[in-house]
């Protein structure tokens, strides 16, 4: 039926509830800043991820374009992150995002 189709679809791409998701959000009045700061935390995920072998637990989407939008007179780039329940330490891995960035495990809408 519809609900078993849906569940091997998500089994298969890693979608919940077979994985996480996490948003990160990063929102400032300069889209210079916003830009340079979503670049600088995506890359340092990256690094992350090796230097704690999580390479196989964590998918870090969206990448790339960067997704700037101008809300309320600031910028806001966001990274999606699609995380496998399997992970040692969810909070080992974020505990390397920095101060000002908001983070939303499981969010209700990810766009």
């Amino acid at each position: 039926d519809l609900y078993d189709e849906e569940l091997k679809l998500r089994r298969a791409l890693d979608y919940p509830p077979y994985s996480r998701i996490v948003r990160l959000t990063f929102s400032h009045h300069q889209a210079s800043r916003a830009a340079r700061e979503g670049r600088t935390l995506v890359e340092k995920l990256k690094m992350t991820l090796v230097h704690l072998g999580y390479q196989k637990f964590v998918e870090i989407a969206d990448t790339s374009p960067l997704f700037v939008r101008k809300d309320q007179a600031r910028y806001t780039y966001t990274i999606i992150l699609k995380i496998k329940p399997e992970i040692p330490s969810l909070r080992n891995f974020l505990r390397f995002v920095p101060a000002g960035w908001l983070i939303d495990a499981d969010p209700r809408e990810v766009v």
